[in-house]
C-alpha cells in the first residue's frame, strides 16, 4: 500500500546518499518488483527507476508526465471538470529536477525558468532551496543556473512579478 511505499522509498534514498547502495537497490528492487505500487502513481516509479539507474525508462515516464502539465496548463476548468481522467502530471520545478538528474541541462533550466514564471503572491519560488537542492548538481556548476536564479530573485523582491488571482 502507499502508506508502506513511502517510507521504504525514502529509506532507500537515505541509504543511497550514505553509500549504501546494495541495501539501497535492494529495497528499490523489492518497491519494483510490485506493479501495484505504482497504479497511479507515475512520480514514485520515475524516482525508483531513477535511484536503480534505469534511465531509459525514467526518461519515458518524465516524458509523458511533462506532455501531460503541458495539455492540462491549457485546459479550461470547463474541460478540467468536463474530462472523464486528467492524465497525472508534474509541477514544472519537479520535471526541472528530474531532467536535470538525468543530465538534459537545458530543458532543466526551461523547466525552473517555468516554476519561477509560475510564482505568485501564493508560491514561494523559494530560490534558496533551489541553490542547495541535490537534485541541480548537474546543472549548478552552469553560469546560466546562477543568471536563471538571481535574474528571478531580482524580480521577486523588486515586485516584479505579475501577481496571479
Amino acid at each position: 500500500s502507499d502508506g508502506q511505499i513511502y517510507p521504504m522509498y525514502r529509506k532507500a534514498y537515505a541509504l543511497s546518499v550514505m553509500g549504501r547502495n546494495d541495501e539501497a537497490q535492494a529495497i528499490l528492487q523489492e518497491i519494483f518488483s510490485d506493479e501495484s505500487n505504482f497504479l497511479t502513481n507515475n512520480d514514485l516509479k520515475l524516482n525508483v527507476l531513477l535511484r536503480m539507474g534505469r534511465t531509459s525508462e525514467a526518461r519515458e515516464i518524465l516524458e509523458t508526465l511533462a506532455e501531460n502539465s503541458r495539455k492540462v496548463q491549457n485546459m479550461t476548468a470547463e474541460d478540467l471538470i468536463n474530462a472523464d481522467v486528467v492524465p497525472e502530471t508534474m509541477e514544472s520545478y519537479n520535471l526541472a529536477c528530474y531532467y536535470s538528474l538525468l543530465g538534459d541541462k537545458e530543458k532543466a533550466l526551461d523547466y525552473l525558468r517555468q516554476h519561477f514564471e509560475e510564482c505568485n503572491d501564493s508560491l514561494d519560488p523559494n530560490f534558496d532551496y533551489a541553490i542547495l537542492d541535490y537534485d541541480f548538481d548537474n546543472i549548478r556548476q552552469m553560469p546560466e543556473f546562477m543568471q536563471l536564479i538571481n535574474e528571478y530573485k531580482t524580480k521577486w523582491l523588486n515586485g516584479e512579478f505579475n501577481k496571479k488571482k
